[in-house]
């Protein structure tokens, strides 16, 4: 297995990581990034592999969670007045999720 690419800013998670840590460092690092960076386009890989029930990730995100999260990578992106491209990526566990799971950054 290859090991995985480094960026300029990691941020390591425990397994099992949950909402509300999780939401804290993107509340924390989302201001951060577009100071410093300054976009002038977001690509947003809103993926589901942070769910607790998403086989191929290892944090314990709720729906709930993974919603905030969109609202705040949103709201970051529209009062900065900067386009938003949203990607999706992940595995979801059924048919049934996999509705939710496609839909919900449209749905946020």
């Amino acid at each position: 297995m290859t090991p995985p690419e480094v960026s300029d800013h990691d941020v390591d998670l425990p397994d099992d990581t949950g909402d509300e840590e999780y939401n804290a460092l993107i509340a924390e690092w989302l201001p951060f990034l577009f100071d410093r960076y300054d976009p002038r386009l977001v690509y947003f890989q809103a993926g589901v592999d942070a769910l607790k029930e998403d086989s191929f990730g290892r944090l314990g995100m709720t729906r709930g969670g993974l919603l905030t999260r969109n609202h705040m990578v949103f709201n970051q992106c529209i009062s900065r007045d900067v386009p938003l491209v949203i990607t999706m990526g992940g595995r979801v566990p059924s048919q049934r999720f996999t509705g939710w799971a496609f839909a919900q950054p449209i749905n946020s």
